[in-house]
C-alpha cells in the first residue's frame, strides 16, 4: 500500500487506487494513517471524528467505518487493539510523508561527505509534494499539527537544496527562483538570507543590502517583525566583506562514521557466566528499549558487561561518558561523548554546521574557554545533540553509554530524559549503569526514572552474583585453582572483582572488604608506581598524563617506568587524548590520558592521601591549570575551581571563590543552570557571617538568585535576593542592594505583580540609592511604574519614565532597552498605536544592538501584545510563532509558559476547549515550578473563565471569579463580573441590584487601562439582559473608537472583537440606523471571528444577528435553529439556548 499525505489524499494498494467515500470515511483513515502505527483508542476517534455525537451513535459510526475500511485495504492492515482501539498497520515506506522525512535527515547527515547525494536525496523527496499537505482535513483540530509540521518538512527540505545548491557554486542561477521565494514566503527569513548571500557571491553586493532593507520592510509591515540577530549579522558580514560569505570548499571524500571503543579494557579479566545477562540486554534493545538500566552492587562487573556488549556488535557507533565530574565541564559525560565522536570522526563538528549550530557543542568540549563567550540555550544543545544523533545513525541508533548514571547531574538528567523522550527527534539508545542500593526508592536517580514520560521504553538488567560455576572458571582464567569452588564462591560472594583482586594479592586469609583488597593491589607495585597513582588519583577518574607527572615529581625515565607499570598491571588505562594520539602509540606519556580501571582503585588511592598533602596536591594541580589556561590550553574553569575548592581549607577561599564564580559563568553559557546554582552555593559555603564577607556575599547571593529566578526556581531566588539586599545595606553598598531589588522586581516586565512588596522594596532601594547612580536609578524607576500600572495615574507614570529616560541617555543599549520595555508596560501598551509600535521599532533596534537573547524575547513580547491589542489574530499568531522559537532557544521556563498561555488562550478562542485545558494547565505547571504557585491560581482562572461561560458551567465560573478576587481590589471589575453571573445564570433581579452598584460615567471617564475592555464588554452584555438601555449609547460610543480591537486582557481572556459589542449595543438604541450599524458591526465580527477560526464568537455574533432577524452575512432570514444544532454540537450552551429562545 502507498499513502500520499503530501497533497490531495491518495491512496493505492497493489498500483491500484482506493477508492476512499465520504469525509468520514477519508478522515477516519487519514487519523488512523497519522497515528503512525500505533494504535488509536475508540473514544479518541469519536470525539475527533463525531465531536459532540451521543457515545452510542458515535460508536456505531465508528464501528460501520472500520467495517467499509477494512474491505478496502484488508482485513489484517486494521486491527482491535486491546477491545478499545484500533491500529493501522503501515509501513514506513507506505507513508510519503515518512519517506520525505527521511530523505531530509539522510540528506542532513549526507551534506558534510557527499553533497550530491545530499541533494539528489532532497530533490526526490520535494518531487513527494502534489499540493499543501493534508489539504482536505488541514481545518480539523486533530490534523492541524499534522499540517504545519509537513509545510514545515517541504521548507525545510527546500532550504536544504537551496543551501547545497548554493555550497555548490550555484549562486547565480538561484537568484531567480529565490526572488520568487521571497515574495511568496517574505515570513521565511531562510530564503532572505540565502538570496543575500547569492547576490553578494555573485558580486551584487548592493543588491544583497538592499535585499536586506526589502526584508526588514516586509517583516515590518506584514508581520509586525524585526529581521532576526542572525539576518542582521549576516548584514554586517556583507558590509565587512567577511571570509565567512565564500562558497565553502568542495566536501573531502566520504567517509565511514565510527564509534568509540577507547574505554573498553581488553586487558581485563575474561568476563564469565553473563550470558543470560547479555541476552537480556539484547532483548531490550530489540523490544525498542530508549533507556538499558545495567545495575548491580560494587565490583560486580557492570562495566565490563556493557563493554562486552559493545564488543560483540561491533557495527554499532558506541560512545562513552562517566558521570563524574573531575573534568569540571558542563554536562559531563555529553562532553565525554562529544569529545569522543570529535576525536574518531575528525572534522565532523565542523561538516555539520550546514544542518544546525554546533556552537553548543564546541563549547562543551573548550572553546567557551578560549575567550569566546558565547551563550547557547538549553534548546541549541539539543538541537545539535539531536544533528549529531541523526547522522550518527545508520540502520540502527547509535548507543550512548553513561557509566556512574547516579552521578549526573540535574541538568544532564534533564537533557537525557528528552532524548529519550517520546517527542525526541533522533534515535539513540542509552545504555545507563548504576549501582542497587542508587535505585532505592528515594534517590535521586529513581526520582528521575520515576518522572519520565511513561511512553519512554526503559528495560532494567539487574547484574547478580556468579554462581559457583562461574566463580571457578573466572579463577583458573587467572591463574588461581588455590581454593575449592565451594570456598571461592563463600569467600567471594560471586563478585567478579573479588574474585579478580583474590587472584591478583594472592592473599586468601584477608578477604574482608573489596577496598581492602585493592589497597594491597596497589601495594604490591613499585613506590615509584604509587606516587603516580596517587597523583593521578588527584586529577580524576580520567587523569592527564602531564598533570600527573607534574604532580608525582617524578623524572621523565621513572614517569614512563612507572606508567608502563600501572598499565601492565591493569591499575590505569590509556585513552586516545583529544587530537587522537593514543598514549600507547606514543612515545611522551605526557601526551596522553588515561582511566582508573575501576573507580575503587581510585577512591582507596585518595583514601591514603592525608588530607593536608591532599590538599597541598590539589592547590598545585589548581595552579598548574591555571597556568596551562592562561597559555591558550583547553581547560574548563570549573576544573581549576574544583582543586581550588578542595585545597581552600588549608591555603585560602580567594582563589576557589574567583573560579568557581568563573565557572558558573561558564555553565550558564552552556545552559546548565542547575550546576551554575551548585557552583556558586560551594562559593557562598566559603562565605561568613561576618560582616567583613557583607559585600562578597551579596555580589555571590546576587548572582546565584539571578541563576534561580531566571531558569529553576523564582521562589529560591528571592529568598537569595533578600538576604544579598541585607548583607549589600550593611556593607554600604547601595547600588548592590540595588541590583538585588531589581533581580527581584524581574527587571523586566516578568516579576509577579500579585506580590506588593516587590514594588516596596524597589522603592526602598531608590531611596537608599545615590546620584552617582543614575543607570541603576533610572532601571528602579522604570520598573516602579511599571508595577504601579493599576494604582498610580497615567501622568505620573509617564514622568517616571521620563526621569528614567533622562538618567539613562548615556546608558548602553541593554540599559535602555530594559528602561524602554518597562515603559511600554507602564505607559504606551494604552497610548495611541502610532506611538506604541514606534516605542517597540526602536526597541527592537535596541536589543538587537545589545546581542542579549533574552532582551529581544522581551521586545517581540510587547509586539505580540500590540499586535493582538489591534485585533490581528492572524499576525500575532505569525508573531506567537517566532515567540515560542525564541522561548525555547532562550531557556527560560517564564518565557516558556507565556508561549502556552497564549496558546491556552487562542485554542479558547477557537473552542477547543480540550486543548485549551490542556495548555493551560502545562502553563500553570510551568509557572508553579518557578515558585509563583498563587500567581499560577490568579493566570489559569483568567484563561479559563471564557469557556467556562460559554459552555455553561456557571459553578466553575462563579468558583474561577472567587479565586480571582482573593488577588485583586479592582471592586468594579467584580461588581459587573457578578451583574453578569447573576444574568446568565438566570437571576434577573440580582443582576439588576448588582449593576445598579457599576458607576457606568465614572468608569468610562476613567484613563483606559487593560482591564477596561473585559469591563466594557461585561457592561454591554448586562445592559442587553436588564433592559438597561441608558447605558447603551455610552457604550456603543466608547467600542466605536476602536471597534477592530480584540477585546482581551493580556495572553490570558479573548472575548471577541469590538465589532461584538458594538453591535449589540447600537441594538438596544432606537431608530433604523442604529439597527443598521448594528447589523454591519455584527456582520462584521462574524466574519472577523470565521477568519480567526473562532467558532464561538463567530456564533456568538451570529446569535446576536439572528435576535435581530437578519442572516449570519447581514443580509436575507436569520436561521437560530441551525446556529443552536452548531452551538450544542460543540458543547456552547450558552449560545445554544440564545439561539433556541429566538426559534
Amino acid at each position: 500500500m502507498l499513502v500520499q499525505l503530501l497533497g490531495p489524499l491518495r491512496a493505492t494498494l497493489d498500483d491500484t487506487r482506493i477508492n476512499l467515500a465520504g469525509p468520514k470515511q477519508c478522515g477516519l483513515f487519514v487519523r488512523l494513517v497519522l497515528a503512525n502505527d500505533e494504535a488509536v483508542g475508540f473514544d479518541t476517534l469519536m470525539d475527533d471524528l463525531w465531536p459532540g455525537r451521543d457515545t452510542v451513535s458515535a460508536r456505531r459510526n465508528l464501528q460501520q467505518q472500520i467495517h467499509a475500511l477494512r474491505g478496502l485495504v484488508g482485513r489484517g492492515r486494521i486491527v482491535t487493539v486491546g477491545g478499545c482501539a484500533y491500529r493501522l498497520k503501515l509501513a514506513a515506506n507506505e507513508l510519503d510523508s515518512v519517506v520525505a522525512d527521511d530523505a531530509l535527515h539522510s540528506a542532513r547527515s549526507l551534506a558534510g561527505v557527499d553533497p550530491a547525494a545530499a541533494l539528489s536525496r532532497v530533490s526526490e523527496a520535494l518531487t513527494l509534494f502534489h499540493g499543501p499537505p493534508l489539504t482536505e482535513f488541514a481545518s480539523h483540530d486533530w490534523a492541524r499539527s499534522d499540517a504545519v509540521r509537513l509545510t514545515h518538512l517541504r521548507e525545510d527540505l527546500k532550504s536544504l537544496e537551496i543551501q547545497l545548491r548554493l555550497d555548490n557554486g550555484n549562486d547565480t542561477a538561484l537568484i531567480p527562483e529565490l526572488t520568487v521565494l521571497t515574495e511568496n514566503h517574505p515570513e521565511n527569513e531562510r530564503y532572505w538570507a540565502a538570496l543575500m548571500k547569492a547576490l553578494y557571491r555573485d558580486g551584487r553586493q548592493q543588491e544583497a543590502l538592499n535585499c536586506f532593507q526589502d526584508a526588514r520592510r516586509r517583516l515590518g509591515q506584514q508581520f509586525g517583525l524585526e529581521p532576526s540577530p542572525e539576518l542582521y549579522t549576516l548584514e554586517s558580514q556583507i558590509l565587512s566583506h567577511e571570509s565567512l560569505l565564500k562558497a565553502p570548499p568542495p566536501a573531502p571524500a566520504s567517509a565511514v562514521l565510527s564509534g568509540c571503543d577507547c574505554w573498553i579494557d581488553r586487558a581485563g579479566a575474561p568476563l564469565v557466566g553473563r550470558g543470560p545477562d547479555l541476552e537480556r540486554i539484547d532483548q531490550a534493545v530489540a523490544g525498542g528499549a530508549r533507556l538499558v538500566l545495567v545495575s548491580g552492587e560494587l565490583g560486580i562487573g557492570k562495566t565490563r558487561l556493557v563493554m562486552e556488549f559493545a564488543r560483540r556488535n561491533p557495527t554499532r557507533r558506541v560512545f562513552y561518558g562517566a558521570g563524574d565530574d573531575s573534568a569540571g565541564r558542563s554536562f559531563p559525560p555529553i562532553a565525554d561523548i562529544v569529545e569522543h565522536v570529535n576525536v574518531h570522526n575528525p572534522g565532523l563538528l565542523q561538516r555539520l554546521e550546514a544542518d544546525a549550530s554546533m556552537d553548543a557543542l564546541h563549547q562543551l568540549i573548550g572553546i567557551e574557554d578560549t575567550g569566546a563567550r558565547h551563550t547557547t540555550s538549553r534548546s541549541a544543545l539539543l538541537g545539535a545533540l539531536g544533528t549529531l544523533l541523526k547522522h550518527l545513525s545508520d540502520d540502527e541508533p547509535p548507543v550512548l553509554v553513561i557509566d556512574q548514571l547516579a552521578q549526573v547531574d540535574a541538568d544532564t538528567l534533564e537533557v537525557l530524559g528528552r532524548l529519550i523522550g517520546p517527542l525526541a527527534t533522533s534515535p539513540v539508545l542509552v545504555i545507563g549503569i548504576a549501582r542497587t542500593a542508587e535505585l532505592v526508592p528515594d534517590a535521586p536517580l529513581a526520582t528521575w526514572l520515576n518522572a519520565l514520560p511513561h511512553q519512554t521504553h526503559v528495560a532494567e538488567v539487574p547484574v547478580r552474583p556468579l554462581e559457583q560455576a562461574a566463580v571457578a572458571e573466572l579463577a583458573r582464567s587467572l591463574g588461581d585453582d588455590r581454593l575449592d569452588d565451594a570456598t571461592l564462591l563463600r569467600q567471594s560472594g560471586g563478585n567478579p572483582m573479588f574474585v579478580e583482586q583474590l587472584a591478583r594479592t594472592r592473599d586468601v586469609e584477608d578477604t574482608t572488604s573489596l577496598a581492602r583488597l585493592a589497597w594491597r593491589r596497589v601495594a604490591t607495585c613499585s613506590p615509584q608506581a604509587v606516587t603516580l597513582l596517587r597523583a593521578a588519583a588527584i586529577d580524576g577518574l580520567h587523569p592527564r598524563g602531564w598533570l600527573t607527572i607534574e604532580l608525582a615529581s617524578l623524572s621523565p625515565d621513572e614517569s614512563v617506568a612507572a606508567l608502563e607499570e600501572v598499565i601492565a598491571d591493569g591499575l590505569l588505562s590509556a585513552l586516545p587524548d583529544v587530537d587522537g594520539v593514543s598514549a600507547r602509540n606514543g612515545t611522551n606519556p605526557s601526551t596522553g590520558r588515561y582511566w582508573f580501571v575501576h573507580g575503587l582503585i581510585r577512591d582507596v588511592l585518595l583514601d591514603q592521601i592525608g588530607p593536608e598533602q591532599r590538599r597541598a596536591f590539589h592547590r598545585r594541580a589548581a595552579e598548574l591549570l591555571a597556568e596551562r589556561r592562561s597559555g591558550g590550553d583547553l581547560v574548563p574553569a570549573g576544573d581549576i575551581a574544583r582543586h581550588y575548592l578542595l585545597a581552600a581549607p588549608s591555603f585560602g577561599r580567594g582563589p576557589a571563590i574567583k573560579w568557581l564564580r568563573a565557572a558558573a559563568a561558564s555553565a550558564v553559557r552552556n545552559s546548565a543552570y542547575d550546576r551554575a546554582s551548585s557552583k556558586l552555593a560551594s562559593a557562598l559555603a566559603l562565605i561568613s557571617d561576618d560582616a567583613d564577607d557583607d559585600e562578597t556575599a551579596a555580589e555571590l547571593l546576587i548572582e546565584r538568585g539571578r541563576v534561580l529566578s531566571t531558569y529553576i526556581h523564582q521562589g529560591e531566588g528571592r529568598i537569595l535576593l533578600d538576604r544579598a539586599i541585607e548583607r549589600a545595606r550593611r556593607s554600604g553598598r547601595t547600588d548592590l542592594a540595588a541590583i538585588a531589588a531589581l533581580e527581584i522586581g524581574g527587571v523586566l516586565a516578568m516579576g509577579d505583580v500579585s506580590d506588593p512588596s516587590i514594588a516596596d522594596v524597589l522603592s526602598a532601594a531608590l531611596q537608599e540609592l545615590g546620584a552617582e547612580n543614575p543607570h541603576l536609578r533610572a532601571e528602579l524607576l522604570a520598573r516602579l511604574a511599571q508595577l504601579r500600572y493599576w494604582d498610580t495615574p497615567l501622568a505620573e507614570r509617564t514622568a517616571m519614565c521620563d526621569e528614567a529616560d533622562r538618567l539613562a541617555a548615556g546608558a548602553g543599549a541593554a540599559v535602555r532597552t530594559r528602561i524602554g520595555i518597562n515603559r511600554y508596560w507602564a505607559c504606551d501598551i494604552d497610548a495611541d498605536t502610532v506611538v506604541t509600535w514606534s516605542l517597540i521599532e526602536r526597541l527592537g533596534s535596541l536589543a538587537a544592538q545589545s546581542g542579549e537573547k533574552m532582551l529581544a524575547l522581551q521586545v517581540l513580547k510587547c509586539r505580540l501584545h500590540t499586535t493582538l491589542e489591534g485585533g490581528d489574530l492572524e499576525a500575532a499568531d505569525d508573531v506567537a510563532a517566532r515567540f515560542a522559537a525564541s522561548a525555547a532557544e532562550v531557556g527560560s521556563a517564564d518565557m516558556l509558559r507565556l508561549d502556552r498561555l497564549y496558546a491556552a488562550m487562542r485554542a479558547g478562542s477557537r473552542g477547543e476547549y480540550h486543548l485549551a485545558s490542556e495548555l493551560a494547565d502545562e502553563s500553570s505547571r510551568l509557572l508553579a515550578e518557578t515558585g509563583r504557585a498563587l500567581h499560577a491560581q490568579v493566570v489559569d482562572g483568567l484563561v479559563r473563565l471564557p469557556w467556562q461561560t460559554m459552555v455553561g458551567d456557571h459553578r466553575a465560573a462563579e468558583m474561577t471569579i472567587d479565586v480571582l478576587r482573593m488577588f485583586s481590589e479592582r471592586g468594579s471589575l467584580w461588581v459587573i463580573f457578578d451583574a453578569w453571573f447573576h444574568a446568565v445564570s438566570g437571576n434577573l433581579d440580582a443582576a439588576t441590584a448588582a449593576a445598579d452598584e457599576f458607576d457606568l460615567e465614572s468608569f468610562l471617564g476613567e484613563e483606559r487601562q487593560q482591564n477596561h475592555w473585559i469591563l466594557a464588554s461585561t457592561a454591554v452584555l448586562v445592559a442587553q439582559f436588564t433592559g438597561r438601555t441608558q447605558w447603551a449609547a455610552p457604550l456603543a460610543a466608547w467600542f466605536g473608537e476602536q471597534p477592530e480591537a480584540s477585546v482581551h486582557f493580556g495572553q490570558t481572556m479573548f472575548l471577541g472583537f469590538g465589532w461584538h459589542y458594538l453591535g449589540i449595543a447600537e441594538s438596544m438604541l432606537e431608530g433604523a440606523e442604529h439597527k443598521e450599524a448594528a447589523v454591519q458591526a455584527l456582520a462584521t465580527a462574524a466574519n472577523r471571528s470565521a477568519r480567526v477560526d473562532a467558532t464561538p464568537w463567530r456564533l456568538f455574533a451570529e446569535v446576536e444577528l439572528a435576535r435581530l432577524g437578519v442572516g449570519s452575512d447581514g443580509r436575507g432570514d436569520a436561521d437560530p435553529s441551525a446556529i443552536a444544532a452548531e452551538a450544542e454540537d460543540r458543547g456552547l450552551t450558552l449560545l445554544a439556548k440564545g439561539a433556541r429562545s429566538l426559534a
